[in-house]
């Protein structure tokens, strides 16, 4: 599973990358920070989830 955090086409945050989970709920947070810890600016953000074949793509509310 994979599951990513971009804006403006540019990867800000990479909340899963390659885990392996068991079927079921699961959740993330994303604190609204960089890879290096330090605050994202405001503006529109999307997430991208790939796992078990397939992908999702969503924005921020």
């Amino acid at each position: 599973m994979t599951l990513t955090v971009y804006t403006a086409g540019q990867v800000v945050a990479d909340l899963a990358r390659g885990q392996v989970l068991e079927a079921g709920r699961h959740a993330r947070e994303w604190h609204g920070t960089d890879e290096r810890g330090r605050p994202a600016a405001s503006g529109l953000y999307l997430y991208r989830l790939i796992a078990g074949g397939g992908a999702a793509s969503a924005r921020s509310p």
